[in-house]
């Protein structure tokens, strides 16, 4: 099992009335998953739409559980 923080920020002034921080807090089967779902189609085009908004390249991190 993999956790995955995600950390998005944005420019002030891209963000009216808004957070500039967005997070997401996934749970993902294995890294396989993670990695398939960074690729997908709709993600990228995504994260190429909203990139010139982007105050810094989104964050992202993988965590295994601790027993």
């Amino acid at each position: 099992m993999i956790h995955v923080l995600a950390r998005i920020s944005v420019k002030p002034d891209s963000a009216t009335d808004a957070p500039h921080e967005f997070q997401a807090v996934e749970q993902w089967a294995d890294q396989a998953s993670v990695d398939e779902h960074i690729k997908a189609p709709h993600i990228t085009a995504a994260l190429e739409a909203a990139g010139p908004i982007f105050s810094a390249p989104p964050a992202i991190h993988g965590y295994e559980k601790l027993a």
